[in-house]
């Protein structure tokens, strides 16, 4: 391809690496697995490309640039959001992402900090300050990574977009409005925001690499259309041209005062450092872990994906913003074109160095950024930075393999510092687990997969308030598959009520908060959050100021007294400052049903719940759900295939094989009837009379 390309394109770097982007297009047509659909999906949208550009020259001025380029993305993307889903597959493992820092930085500290590092800035030589603005403005940047990607784990690589257009709305302001700086410093987090908001949608139904390439495609559609745009960015050649920037008539302006424009801009840093650590340390956080650990667990537990996902793109988009502006205020005239891709890039590679996870990470790696503390005290090499991106680039890939963490969390392993014991408090506990009794009615259930095949046909179940009522079936029965339908994961025809309303269109989280809790087959805690806070995911429901007042404010860790009851009934006093990942297996296990439980659903659904426990664990389970069902009367649909605990604690079996119906009546009669029995241990009836004989 690229000797095909140089004769007519020109040997451009920049040109060849922006081609990824459209290839990958032209790869999704295909959905990665069809030569012929790709070839065709890249004619298709080169032609598409071509005409746009012929006819594009008759468009008005202010829409006329980029439309051609952009159209690739654009295409990309509303085919990603069409293929995609809202959550991921049954058994799809979630990408790998680096570890979370716990420490947090309270408000005393915070002050004291922005107050020595002002003075520090303040006194320091003009070409300090500039590298010290300069390292501020990429770790601010990159300090939206560490909530987007970091705490939400959500892929973005178009955080410079974002930081741009907050840096245009607030160059436009300042310059052609006459705004004071803070106010148009306000007004392009705000634009920013919104921009985080819009770039959050195709994050609804794509994950991952694939959510990555549509930020891509997010990100360059709008370099190509509004910051290579004169008549819509307002920009010349030169750039926006931008008054001095002062405070309350204090000159803060970079090119006359460079060391108060630094000050300035650390003040800023450790606000944005406090607040990022507020979301992590709170139920914010907590709701973002969640999601990034598990989306259908935490759906499950009444956690609305999307919700957070648009929330983590805005925060961390109007985060971005305050990076754009302090960056491109350094100068008479903000320059769009220096938030590009390649700078997108860059941003996560040197925050990848420091650590994603982590409130110091961004700032660890802007020093060795270009124009950074690092280069400052290297001015003397010649080209210091532009071997400094090549350094970045080796080592973040020898950082990926040997510490994938970053600088930060090696660092303080090597120095021994341990990160801060998580404090909770449990409510005085009177033992009971109090839930709203309701009944679950399954009417004429059916669950078909796209190319015909019926998993789920014609199921009808209800299950009382205190009754255990269980499901049964061989392999490949329809099972999972019914509770995936029930608990709203899968489309699915008939109807579902809880209570008398009919929940059958609610999403899986509205369907939680109506009472419906259930478990997985595969152990899903989450590993970033402690056993504590696995159960405060689940108890916890936040009102709209509640997500404002976590910006500023960390209520402490308050467990409830029915949260108290379940702790007390499975056994976890010792456990709630451990992590899932340190349980052994059958304890994982059990922090699975303790956290379903933790919600105070009115009908649990049950997964295999006994699954990996051994046979003490497994009678002690039964015993608890029992217990459980009996006084707190909820309701439970379990799954299960050891039988002794089906036939011990169920009130009643409903048995399938190939997904439809073929018992439905008392325990002990379950494993005597003939269909279940060549069913699910394979005997056949007249064979065992045979035998019999």
């Amino acid at each position: 391809a690229g000797l095909l390309i140089v004769p007519w394109a020109g040997l451009i770097a920049s040109t060849f690496l922006l081609l990824v982007v459209p290839a990958l297009a032209t790869a999704l047509v295909g959905r990665f697995d069809s030569f012929a659909l790709t070839v065709a999906g890249g004619l298709a949208l080169g032609s598409i490309q071509a005409v746009v550009f012929r006819y594009q020259v008759d468009l008005p001025d202010g829409v006329r640039a980029g439309w051609n380029e952009a159209l690739p993305f654009i295409l990309m993307i509303i085919l990603l959001m069409r293929r995609g889903s809202a959550f991921p597959e049954r058994g799809e493992s979630a990408a790998s992402l680096p570890s979370v820092g716990r420490r947090r930085l309270r408000p005393l500290p915070a002050a004291l900090w922005a107050c020595g590092l002002f003075v520090v800035a303040l006194f320091a030589s003009a070409e300090l300050a500039d590298a010290i603005s300069s390292t501020v403005g990429v770790a601010m940047i990159g300090l939206s990574l560490v909530v987007v990607t970091g705490l939400a784990g959500q892929i973005s690589l178009a955080q410079m977009a974002m930081a741009g257009l907050g840096a245009l709305f607030a160059a436009r302001l300042s310059g052609e409005a006459g705004w004071p700086f803070l106010a148009a410093l306000g007004a392009g987090v705000v634009a920013g925001c919104i921009a985080g908001f819009l770039f959050a949608l195709p994050a609804l139904r794509t994950r991952g690499p694939t959510l990555a390439v549509a930020t891509v495609g997010l990100g360059v559609a709008v370099e190509k259309t509004i910051f290579t745009n004169q008549r819509i960015s307002g920009a010349s050649f030169s750039g926006i041209p931008i008054p001095r920037p002062d405070i309350f008539g204090w000159d803060i302006n970079a090119i006359a005062h460079p060391e108060r424009f630094a000050a300035v801009a650390v003040v800023f840093l450790v606000l944005l450092i406090f607040i990022v650590s507020n979301l992590r340390a709170g139920p914010v956080g907590r709701r973002f872990l969640a999601v990034r650990s598990n989306e259908r667990a935490a759906a499950a537990l009444g956690v609305s994906v999307a919700q957070v996902k648009l929330i983590a793109f805005t925060i961390a988009a109007g985060i971005a913003s305050v990076g754009g502006v302090f960056s491109s205020f350094k100068f008479e005239n903000v320059l769009l074109l220096k938030f590009n891709f390649f700078q997108s890039l860059l941003s996560v590679v040197f925050t990848l160095i420091g650590g994603i996870g982590y409130l110091l990470g961004p700032v660890a790696g802007a020093f060795i950024s270009p124009s950074g503390i690092v280069p400052f005290l290297f001015n003397d090499i010649d080209t210091i930075e532009r071997w400094l991106i090549i350094i970045a680039g080796v080592i973040v890939i020898a950082q990926l393999i040997a510490a994938p963490d970053g600088v930060v969390r090696d660092v303080a392993r090597r120095l021994n510092r341990p990160a801060a014991p998580l404090k909770f408090e449990i409510l005085p506990d009177d033992g009971a687990i109090t839930t709203e009794p309701k009944t679950l009615n399954v009417d004429d259930l059916s669950v078909t997969y796209p190319g015909g095949f019926t998993a789920v046909s014609g199921l009808n179940i209800e299950v009382r308030p205190g009754q255990i009522v269980g499901l049964i079936g061989p392999n490949g029965a329809g099972k999972t598959s019914a509770i995936d339908a029930i608990s709203g994961f899968i489309d699915h025809s008939g109807a579902v009520r809880l209570g008398g309303p009919d929940i059958t269109n609610a999403s899986p989280s509205d369907r939680a908060l109506t009472g419906l809790g259930r478990t997985f087959q595969t152990v899903e805690p989450f590993d970033d959050l402690s056993v504590a806070e696995n159960l405060a995911v689940a108890e916890e429901r936040l009102s709209k100021t509640d997500w404002l007042k976590a910006l500023l404010l960390v209520p402490p860790l308050r467990l409830s007294a029915s949260t108290g009851g379940v702790i007390e009934s499975f056994e976890l006093e010792d456990e709630l400052t451990s992590f899932p990942n340190e349980l052994p297996q059958g304890r994982r296990r059990l922090l699975g049903v303790a956290r379903a439980m933790a919600a105070r659903p009115s009908v649990l659904l049950l997964d295999e719940p006994a699954a990996g426990l051994d046979a003490t664990e497994t009678v002690e389970l039964g015993e608890t759900l029992r217990r459980v069902a009996d006084e707190a009367q909820v309701g439970m649909l379990l799954v299960e295939h050891d039988m002794s605990i089906v036939t011990s604690i169920c009130d009643h079996v409903v048995a399938l094989d190939f997904g439809r119906v073929i018992f439905s009546g008392p325990p002990d009669q379950a494993m005597t009837n003939s269909e279940v029995r060549a069913a699910y241990l394979g005997i056949d009836t007249a064979e065992e009379q045979a035998n019999d004989r």
